[in-house]
């Protein structure tokens, strides 16, 4: 059997927004540029196949204009990007620098302040599980609490 250690630890680091310039991934700390709202998160996990697929919509407001919206995001790939302000569709793309962010690119030129609506259609590997967390999960508790 085979658990998507990666896709929790993606939906939280996904959590965390900056501004940075397209060349410039940043570090861990993305700062307070963009805030997120709220979060809808779907996720399709077949335990016979090797990847995950998922689709994360994110409300976030943009404090100030930037050129490229940076996430975290160990080991995805991203398969699509959209981006809207209001009823205002926004051409955007995203990169991958590294294998810990991803920057999503404004195509004419910056994002405006304000509340946009970020939505990323992406895939991840499916790690196995270790032997040891495996018998954690399986065997029953030697001994139950009161």
């Amino acid at each position: 059997m085979r658990i998507p250690s990666r896709a929790w630890i993606t939906a939280a680091a996904l959590s965390v927004l900056a501004p940075a310039h397209a060349a410039d991934a940043p570090g861990f700390r993305l700062g307070d540029a963009a805030r997120p709202i709220a979060y809808d998160w779907q996720l399709a996990i077949d335990p016979k196949e090797p990847a995950f697929t998922g689709e994360v919509r994110i409300e976030v407001e943009l404090r100030r204009e930037m050129p490229v919206l940076w996430l975290n995001a160990t080991g995805l790939t991203v398969e699509a990007v959209e981006v809207h302000m209001g009823d205002r569709r926004i051409e955007a793309s995203a990169s991958t620098p590294d294998e810990d962010h991803i920057g999503i690119a404004s195509r004419g030129g910056s994002f405006p302040p304000g509340r946009a609506t970020v939505t990323l259609r992406y895939r991840g590997p499916i790690e196995p599980i270790s032997f040891a967390a495996r018998a954690a999960i399986v065997l029953p508790p030697t001994r139950t609490l009161p």
